[in-house]
């Protein structure tokens, strides 16, 4: 128990010092943000570190300038609704999210390998016990989201992220996520073409979960 409470007491006091870092923005400089290790609609995906324990994080940084509709505000509202609920070791962990006047920075853990697009082009193929224990994986956090009535529908090789040994994955990016009821249905085209159901692309009505 007292390991826990020590555990419990250096996460808050680290989730402290980030957030002064953020919140006094002149201090982010290239000693906090390492590197860009992702680009989106609205923003960069900074590599991050906390300097006095040399901790890594990745920092998704939103640009309020480019951020033009409400909607999307919502989607960005929701994905971090939903993040906050969700603790499972095939989802990427959300730790916090500070907004400023001119950005909203969102805190997850940082996974140090490849998505798992660029693995299978690298290796291209993957033998049966590495696919099965890949698909278990997913399996799993799939599941378990939607025992929490959580819907990803974005599923896909580049929103699966690997561990540096190549081992254990970590579905992200839950952009395009939403919260669903019992034997709800719909008809809104969402997700990658390229990997979507033919369902969706005839916009006919289908279950939430369908759609994973």
């Amino acid at each position: 128990m007292v390991l826990l409470c020590d555990i419990r007491k250096s996460q808050i006091i680290f989730w402290v010092n980030i957030i002064i870092i953020i919140n006094n923005l002149q201090k982010i400089n290239k000693k906090n943000l390492v590197k860009t290790i992702g680009q989106g609609t609205f923003g960069k995906v900074k590599l991050g570190r906390h300097l006095p324990t040399n901790e890594k994080v990745a920092i998704k940084i939103l640009d309020r300038t480019k951020i033009k509709d409400q909607k999307d505000y919502d989607r960005i509202g929701r994905e971090i609704n939903i993040l906050k609920k969700l603790r499972h070791n095939h989802i990427v962990q959300l730790y916090d999210n500070v907004s400023s006047r001119k950005h909203i920075y969102l805190i997850t853990e940082y996974v140090n390998g490849s998505d798992l697009f660029e693995h299978i082009n690298r290796k291209r193929r993957l033998d049966e016990n590495t696919s099965a224990n890949y698909f278990l994986q997913i399996i799993s956090a799939v599941e378990y989201i939607h025992i929490n009535g959580i819907v990803h529908r974005d599923i896909k090789p580049e929103n699966i992220l690997l561990d540096k040994e190549q081992i254990n994955i970590k579905l992200v990016d839950f952009g395009l996520s939403n919260t669903y009821n019992k034997g709800m249905k719909i008809n809104t085209a969402c997700g990658s073409p390229c990997y979507a159901s033919p369902e969706v692309i005839k916009l006919k009505k289908i279950h939430h979960l369908i759609l994973n």
